[in-house]
Parts: structure tokens; C-alpha cells; sequence
């Protein structure tokens, strides 16, 4: 991978911020949260292991761009309610929000 898809990489899995909540509701939505960032992060290693040796700027710049806006996404959300609200489609609720973000 590219410089700049390897601190995307790094950006996405430090992605985090402090929830809003009950001590309930943000014990279970840290949880949520940090499943979704591990699913993510095997999507993009699978994706990265699929790519050919030699990736060009394009195809790291995109994928670093993916993974900036994801993780500015579980960056930003910091209503325990809504990791806990989307639970049963966290993965497409976050990449919904990520792709308006690049819209």
C-alpha cells in the first residue's frame, strides 16, 4: 500500500471518540463500535491483498480517501444511541454517511 493508503489505514483504526450516554448504553456502543472498525479494517486488508504489487497513486489515494472518510464517520458519531440505534446495520449505516461525505 501507498503512504497514503497505510495512514488511512492508521487513521481508521485509531478512529474513535468519546460516546454520549448512559454508562450502559456506552459500554454496549464502544462495543458495537470497535466490532465495525475490526470488520472494516479485514474488508480493506482483503481489498489491499487483492491489489497488484505495484498500486498506483490513483488506487491508493482512493482507498486512502475511503478510509479517511470511515473513519471520520466513527469519528464524528458521538451519540451512544446511534451505534446503538443502527446495531443491526452498522456496517452500511457507516459507509451510508461516509459516501454522503465524499459526495
Amino acid at each position: 500500500l501507498g503512504n497514503d493508503a497505510a495512514g488511512a489505514v492508521n487513521a481508521l483504526s485509531n478512529a474513535s471518540c468519546t460516546l454520549e450516554g448512559s454508562a450502559k448504553q456506552v459500554a454496549w456502543a464502544e462495543d458495537i463500535r470497535s466490532k465495525c472498525i475490526a470488520r472494516a479494517l479485514d474488508r480493506l486488508r482483503d481489498l489491499a491483498a487483492r491489489l497488484p504489487g505495484e498500486t498506483t497513486a490513483q488506487q491508493s489515494a482512493a482507498l486512502a480517501a475511503r478510509c479517511n472518510a470511515l473513519a471520520s464517520v466513527i469519528a464524528s458519531k458521538t451519540s451512544a444511541a446511534w451505534w446503538i440505534d443502527n446495531r443491526d446495520d452498522i456496517d452500511k449505516a457507516v459507509v451510508r454517511e461516509a459516501v454522503k461525505s465524499l459526495a
